[in-house]
């Protein structure tokens, strides 16, 4: 399939797990001899998302202005956008004229989307970690179309960053669908999400930036570890916030947290 495609461009949409099986995709199209031209580009690819009815019309209007940009490019939906127009019956497809509606020659199942080496216009990368959720909260979809809950194992993961890593890379930001339940449906019980952290003790990189005032008691309650486990993440927390015993807040700053 690829062969049709001699170059391609990607529109993404939403949080930092669709960023980042973005570029999964980028990659993986590279790998496959395709070239990434966002001027006269054969794919189209637009990486949906469906958490807002704002973010649902931006993909609308995205896939809109690609019909337009690339007249003679075909065009690929993907992502949440496209899951959720379908529950509705007004599929995202409906807005592409079917001669040119394309088809992505990838495995670009949910359980697939994993590993990169490189964050395309980004000085941080971004690693997917986890996927789904299971909290079925009364406001949001996303349960409905992620599935739920899948933890990428720790061994998989670690590569991946030290890869990045060795990339050049020195700002890595740990993600997923929900964090709070990496390791619940593992084997045996949770698994640590901090174990990702310490990957080589010769390299020294920021797993997150920070601006602001953030509530580590949420964060780490979000993240599913303790708050003492958080502050032990990057020496940063210890140099800005307060003790583990007073309140539960840290201040950095504006810019990258020192290290």
């Amino acid at each position: 399939m690829t062969e049709n495609y001699h170059s391609f461009a990607i529109s993404t949409l939403g949080c930092k797990v669709n960023q980042y099986e973005s570029q999964v995709i980028r990659e993986q199209l590279s790998a496959a001899g395709c070239r990434e031209d966002s001027n006269s580009p054969h794919l189209v690819v637009i990486n949906s998302c469906a958490v807002t009815a704002r973010a649902e019309a931006k993909t609308r209007k995205s896939i809109r202005r690609w019909l337009r940009r690339a007249p003679r490019a075909r065009v690929v939906i993907t992502g949440c956008g496209l899951t959720y127009s379908e529950s509705q019956n007004r599929s995202l497809w409906e807005i592409i004229p079917p001669h040119r509606r394309g088809e992505l020659p990838l495995d670009t199942g949910r359980d697939g989307l994993w590993g990169i080496t490189f964050s395309a216009d980004h000085s941080r990368a971004f690693v997917k970690v986890q996927n789904g959720c299971d909290s079925f909260c009364s406001y949001c979809v996303i349960p409905f179309l992620r599935g739920g809950p899948v933890s990428r194992p720790l061994e998989e993961a670690a590569r991946e960053v030290t890869g990045l890593v060795r990339n050049g890379y020195r700002e890595i930001v740990l993600t997923g669908i929900n964090l709070g339940a990496y390791g619940r449906d593992e084997p045996g019980g949770p698994t640590d999400l901090v174990d990702l952290v310490p990957i080589n003790n010769q390299v020294s990189y920021e797993i997150v930036e920070l601006e602001g005032q953030i509530d580590l008691a949420l964060a780490a309650d979000l993240a599913g570890i303790t708050v003492n486990q958080l502050y032990q993440l990057n020496p940063a927390f210890n140099r800005w916030a307060t003790p583990p015993d007073g309140p539960h807040r840290l201040l950095l700053p504006r810019g990258k947290a020192a290290q």
